[in-house]
């Protein structure tokens, strides 16, 4: 892209939060109520309790940051002379880039 004077500017978040990941629990509830009730008493409320738990309580979900970091990064990548080759809003982002550095230093 450079022959072209185009930069690339690469944005790598972490999880967001977003109506999406704000109403998962009534997702699945909503889902599990639409399921017959056969397969409801084969797999037990017990079992949607557990997945509920397990999603809602995720290191993933907890930390979930704000979108609108990331709508920073998008305008800072766009608007500025000399756009950053990556950013990483939020601290998942970053997080992950320094598990994968740490992972490659010693396979090296």
């Amino acid at each position: 892209m450079a022959p072209w004077n185009l930069h690339v500017s690469v944005i790598e978040p972490g999880a967001l939060r977003t109506p999406m990941t704000e109403g998962y629990e009534n997702t699945l509830r909503n889902i599990w109520n639409g399921l017959s009730i056969d397969v409801q008493e084969r797999w037990g409320i017990n079992y949607l309790n557990n997945i509920i738990t397990t999603a809602t309580n995720s290191r993933f979900m907890i930390t979930a940051d704000n979108p609108s970091r990331v709508v920073g990064a998008i305008k800072h990548a766009v608007m500025n002379h000399k756009p950053h080759s990556h950013y990483r809003p939020g601290w998942q982002g970053k997080g992950n880039f320094l598990h994968l550095i740490s992972i490659t230093c010693m396979a090296q």
